[in-house]
């Protein structure tokens, strides 16, 4: 691990902000046709330990130009719910300690979020954060990823 970046607990939950962009191969493409590629867009997630996938807002995924890969469903506490999967990229602004943005998947797969949280826009899940040391600090009120 080289450093780390720390975010504090709102009454709302952990609220961090977020970078959600095309995904890698998104990119490749669209640089190998000459299409421009769009630009990371900042909004606001929150840490969903209980989902192994992320979901990310369909307003983003629109904005990005993203389509998705493949239809599927998934379980959730009203029962099973039909979802469509996109890829994007998902990254850290430089805040809360980072000096520039760290990257913390290039490519993942994302469940598309019809009905957003206001302001939350991303429920960040286990995929994302796995890789990664993540510490919450229940007295200080503190979440820290060690990257």
């Amino acid at each position: 691990m080289t450093g780390r970046v720390t975010h504090y607990f709102t009454a709302a939950g952990v609220e961090i902000p977020i970078l959600v962009g095309p995904s890698a191969a998104a990119i490749s493409a669209a640089m190998a046709s000459g299409v421009p590629v769009p630009k990371p867009i900042l909004t606001w997630a929150s840490v969903d330990t209980g989902s192994t996938i992320s979901a990310v807002a369909s307003r983003l995924l629109t904005a990005l130009g993203s389509s998705p890969i493949r239809s599927t469903s998934t379980q959730t506490a009203s029962g099973l719910v039909p979802v469509n999967i996109h890829e994007v990229s998902l990254g850290l602004p430089p805040f809360g300690g980072l000096s520039q943005s760290l990257i913390l998947t290039p490519q993942t797969e994302v469940t598309e979020l019809v009905t957003p949280l206001d302001p939350v826009e991303v429920l960040i899940g286990l995929s994302v954060l796995l890789p990664y040391k993540v510490i919450i600090d229940g007295p200080n009120l503190a979440f820290t990823i060690e990257y």
